[in-house]
């Protein structure tokens, strides 16, 4: 059984840490324990339909690279309560939401706002805390693992069970996919591939459809045909002796 990467991040933000976020944003404590429970999955989510959609899992490799997202672990608790480190954490936390989530981030902003009942303020702040702390259990698992960008992405595609039953209703139709199901998969078509050239992507089985050239069978009959022609003219222009 694939370990579960969710219950590891919901093992870093404990009680005591819930109840004290929540008294620094201004919520109670129910509602912000209920907001932390809808921001984990769906951060998980927005991670692993970014590593299985085009150069996704490549980027996400670097980014955990060089953020060293494993070391926000070792404290956490602590790095919460100074101001300067919370800080540093929160901005590192928006760098890591407007790459994984682009421009559906207000969208799933607003769904977690509206199904917790705290502000969109606070909402704003635990995504960009909780980003960080997902990407620290993430690179923990990859760096144990030992994977690669192939690899990760299948662990975090093990996980969709998991977080489709736990995201915030409505999700998928944020991330622009058609139900929790497809969770993992890019709204466009990801058996896709990419053109040589740089061009747009085509699915193998449409290639050659819908194209201005006709196919190399065609160009062969036509070959032929023009050859037959050529031959039938010639036998009939003989000079015969």
């Amino acid at each position: 059984m694939a370990p579960s990467l969710l219950g590891d991040i919901k093992t870093q933000l404990t009680p005591d840490m819930v109840h004290h976020l929540s008294s620094v944003l201004g919520e109670s404590p129910g509602n912000t324990q209920k907001a932390v429970d809808e921001v984990l999955p769906t951060l998980l989510a927005g991670v692993m339909n970014f590593s299985s959609s085009g150069s996704g899992a490549t980027q996400l490799v670097d980014l955990i690279t060089h953020g060293d997202y494993g070391t926000v672990l070792n404290n956490l608790s602590g790095l919460l309560n100074e101001g300067n480190t919370a800080e540093k954490m929160m901005n590192s936390g928006r760098n890591i939401l407007s790459l994984v989530f682009a421009g559906k981030l207000s969208a799933v902003n607003e769904l977690i706002t509206t199904s917790s009942g705290i502000k969109s303020t606070s909402t704003s702040s635990l995504l960009s805390l909780a980003a960080p702390v997902v990407l620290g259990i993430v690179a923990r698992a990859r760096a144990a693992q030992g994977l690669n960008a192939v690899g990760l992405t299948t662990l975090l595609l093990n996980q969709k069970e998991g977080i489709a039953r736990l995201a915030p209703a409505g999700l998928a139709s944020v991330l622009g996919l058609t139900n929790g199901a497809n969770l993992g998969t890019a709204p466009t078509d990801t058996t896709s591939w990419m053109a040589p050239t740089g061009g747009s992507q085509v699915p193998w089985e449409q290639r050659g459809k819908g194209s201005s050239r006709p196919p190399w069978w065609a160009l062969l009959l036509g070959v032929v045909a023009l050859s037959v022609v050529y031959w039938l003219w010639g036998q009939g222009t003989k000079v015969t002796p």
